[in-house]
């Protein structure tokens, strides 16, 4: 007969939603986040909602979620999904503010599938920058060789005045990029290079 499991009160079992004015930043929090972090959360959002609550003890005092209050914040927004972590001593608190954010820390990528799947988020025109993947993440996945991710090739510094993006296999935007330096070879202001065109 199998036996029967203790009924736990998990946090996560209950969420509400709390006014970001009682919300209080953690004194122990060591994790910092760039201001560049927070505007990719922003933009998460944006694109998807909220999808992860924010986990705070009886008082309002964040344990997890910093980041994503400042987000908050920056999009006005007047209250955010929480979850209490109810009856926790303050040890428990001060390490889970570690143990949350170094968990995730601990997982590896399974590099060949991340290829096929950015592959496919860039085919079907998706915005890559919204994964949160940063170029020195694609460089490494294209470490493997041709063919291995497509990037799309766009950088203007002409007040966003035109956008010129390059779709492919990257063996193939490497032929283009050849083509477009030699057809502006002799047009004066104008330089082409990897990645990126430059309007003098």
């Amino acid at each position: 007969m199998a036996k029967a499991v203790k009924t736990i009160d998990w946090p996560a079992d209950a969420p509400k939603r709390w006014p970001l004015a009682r919300l209080r930043a953690n004194p122990h929090n060591s994790k910092v986040h760039t201001e560049a972090q927070i505007e990719e959360i922003v933009a998460s959002i944006r694109q998807w909602g909220w999808t992860q609550s924010i986990l705070i003890d009886e008082d309002g005092m964040i344990l997890a979620g910093h980041a994503r209050v400042d987000a908050a914040k920056r999009l006005g927004l007047a209250e955010v999904p929480c979850v209490v972590a109810k009856g926790w001593t303050e040890v428990q608190k001060r390490a889970y503010l570690i143990a949350d954010n170094r968990l995730g820390e601990s997982a590896k990528w399974d590099d060949a599938m991340l290829r096929q799947e950015v592959q496919a988020i860039v085919e079907n025109g998706f915005d890559l920058g919204l994964t949160g993947l940063s170029d020195g993440d694609l460089k490494r996945l294209n470490g493997g060789g041709d063919n291995v991710v497509v990037q799309e090739i766009a950088v203007s510094q002409v007040n966003d005045e035109f956008w010129i993006s390059i779709r492919g296999p990257l063996n193939h935007q490497a032929e283009v990029l050849q083509k477009m330096k030699q057809a502006t070879a002799k047009m004066a202001g104008v330089s082409v290079e990897l990645g990126t065109i430059l309007v003098d």
